[in-house]
């Protein structure tokens, strides 16, 4: 039986501002992974850190510097990790084979993240607004590896599908 992975929020940068919660609603065989902001499906990568990850009513770009966001105090359903943006990275608490991904985030000014699939496959989270000649280093490619100091595979986005930060 295939298991399919739904992702209506992403953790590493923060739900899409203006868009309602749940924007996916789970349908048979779907598993929301951050229903109603809970991190529960979640653990910290190194077990040696805490999972600092929150969840708002509210993610916003900081209106005093474009470069990071902020958040209403209040638990709810949008995903952000800090005003800082630097924690540390979380994983599943289960393992998951077969998938299809379905993400909203939003991203300050100059962003640079990702989403691995099975620790593996990165999928590019990037500031990539306005950029016309596509690599494997912008938003939604398959980012490239590196051999000897090298970048090597990876696949570009066909089309640049970003928005302007915030």
């Amino acid at each position: 039986m295939q298991r399919r992975l739904f992702c209506a929020l992403l953790p590493s940068l923060a739900a899409a501002a203006d868009a309602p919660a749940n924007v996916f609603p789970a349908a048979q065989g779907w598993k929301p992974l951050f229903p109603n902001g809970s991190l529960a499906a979640w653990r910290p990568q190194d077990a040696t850190r805490p999972n600092t990850w929150s969840s708002s009513t509210r993610v916003t770009l900081d209106p005093a510097d474009p470069t990071r966001l902020t958040a209403a105090p209040t638990p709810g359903p949008e995903v952000w990790n800090s005003p800082t943006g630097k924690v540390t990275n979380i994983v599943t608490t289960e393992s998951f084979g077969d998938l299809e991904l379905a993400i909203e985030f939003m991203v300050p000014k100059g962003s640079n993240s990702g989403i691995y699939l099975h620790g593996l496959y990165e999928i590019q989270v990037f500031d990539s607004f306005g950029v016309t000649d596509l690599k494997t280093s912008d938003c939604g490619a398959i980012y490239h590896r590196w051999i000897d100091a090298k970048p090597a595979g990876g696949s570009a986005p066909k089309v640049n599908a970003t928005r302007a930060p915030g």
